[in-house]
């Protein structure tokens, strides 16, 4: 594990660099080619950026990968709360949140990964996950967890192309916006339909 005296990598650097080897081996396990050559070679270059990254940014990628884990399973964390179990999911949930907005997202992440209550809408955990890593610079994590937000959520959709095109994705933001378009378009056909 890298210490505050080795200054010759950035930290920064290795934590951005790892992230993005996990979203590509994250990637492969979804498809199903977690123990594919592609994915031990992925494994192995992801050793150097760990050791060099600083405990706090080991424990950010760790929380990480166990929400890749939890997104791609399609496992829920929600469940029934009484009223007072909710009031307490809300305090708890208000005091990361003041962390979150003074640039501590840590607590945030950690926090959405307990249980939360099934009243509360399906777009939210993921869409605070991606608010966090947006304030981290982690566009591209941010834009996996954005996505899977909108799938509850079809309002998010605009987001979602803007960010595709802050990525540098043109050509998925293109499929994206045609698919918006043609949505749009059959919305307005059926209104026309029931109108007339």
């Amino acid at each position: 594990m890298r210490t505050e005296q080795e200054n010759d990598i950035e930290p920064r650097a290795t934590a951005h660099e790892y992230a993005q080897l996990l979203l590509q081996l994250h990637a492969l396990m979804a498809e199903g080619n977690e123990e594919s050559a592609e994915a031990e070679s992925i494994r192995e270059r992801m050793e150097r950026p760990w050791y060099a990254m600083m405990q706090q940014e080991q424990e950010r990628m760790r929380g990480l990968s166990s929400d890749l884990y939890a997104l791609h399973s399609g496992s829920s964390r929600t469940v029934t709360m009484s009223q007072k179990e909710i009031e307490e999911w809300a305090r708890q949930r208000d005091a990361t949140r003041r962390e979150y907005e003074v640039g501590n997202v840590d607590p945030l992440l950690q926090f959405f990964r307990k249980a939360v209550p099934d009243v509360m809408p399906r777009f939210l955990v993921p869409f605070m996950q991606f608010r966090c890593w947006e304030k981290l610079g982690e566009l591209e994590i941010g834009l996996v967890f954005l996505k899977e937000a909108e799938k509850f959520e079809p309002k998010l959709r605009p987001l979602v192309l803007w960010m595709l095109e802050r990525t540098g994705k043109s050509d998925e933001a293109n499929e994206y916006a045609t698919r918006i378009l043609n949505d749009a378009e059959s919305v307005l056909d059926d209104r026309l339909v029931s109108a007339g």
